[in-house]
């Protein structure tokens, strides 16, 4: 199982990378129009569109050259694997849009809000909390904002931190990377597949984006990894085998960079 998923994330890089190399000239670009910008000239900033495709192409190839995956997996898995995919590419799809046409605050915080309560009750919530030898068991409506909150949370600093080349999708790489080899330790299959593909895919882009910054993952990109994140953060806890305190630690550094410098 693990060299399958090694493969499917070397699969993801490579097609990543080479989806980005046509991307350099795409006509949605970054313009060097703000004193903290530190580009000066227009680049390309469709890299998450190389990361979606590369991740959707790991994961057909996984389910191809791996008997282990299609036959082991169990339904509730794949089941979750397929809303976290879908929900990954919702926030892609808002990201692009943003790129594109800049969406106001106002409506972009009413979707993303939509989406992380949706992502919350098709992936999970998190209705527990480990505190010692105790269960510190949560109102449902709490639970559910608690959940949708993390999801909103996590997506929003990766898209935060996103102005520093290789800082936000290589936090979120590591992360991802760290998250399947817990999920291959405690079964969780789906959820090794969703990061190890999220990763690969990750890094085939940070190859043309640090620390030349020839191409930026944009709000799309942004969105896209840190919906990866959350989900399959969720996937895990939803099935029992972590604790809902060990995704905040894996993807300290983008929360405490992000929620210091907003506080």
């Amino acid at each position: 199982m693990v060299w399958d998923l090694t493969i499917a994330a070397l699969v993801a890089l490579a097609c990543s990378f080479a989806v980005c190399q046509a991307l350099i000239g795409a006509p949605i670009v970054d313009m060097p129009d703000a004193p903290r910008k530190a580009h000066r000239a227009p680049t390309p900033t469709s890299g998450g569109i190389a990361m979606a495709l590369g991740f959707a192409v790991a994961l057909f190839a996984l389910g191809a050259i791996s008997t282990v995956w299609r036959h082991t997996i169990e339904l509730l898995s794949a089941t979750r694997a397929t809303w976290a995919a879908v929900l990954a590419y919702a926030f892609l799809f808002l990201g692009f849009l943003d790129d594109a046409y800049p969406l106001g605050p106002r409506l972009k915080f009413l979707v993303f809000g939509a989406l992380s309560v949706a992502t919350a009750l098709l992936i999970g919530v998190v209705g527990e909390l480990p505190i010692g030898d105790m269960r510190l068991v949560l109102p449902y409506p709490i639970a559910l904002l608690g959940t949708a909150l993390w999801v909103f949370t996590l997506v929003n600093c990766v898209n935060f931190m996103d102005g520093a080349n290789g800082l936000a999708m290589g936090s979120v790489a590591i992360g991802l990377i760290v998250v399947a080899i817990i999920a291959v330790n405690i079964g969780g299959l789906g959820a090794a597949a969703i990061s190890a593909c999220g990763a690969g895919a990750l890094l085939g882009f940070l190859l043309w984006n640090f620390p030349g910054g020839r191409l930026f993952a944009g709000d799309s990109g942004a969105l896209f990894a840190g919906a990866l994140g959350a989900v399959v953060s969720l996937s895990l806890i939803a099935r029992g085998d972590l604790s809902p305190f060990v995704p905040p630690i894996i993807f300290f550094p983008l929360l405490a960079d992000a929620l210091l410098t907003l506080a």
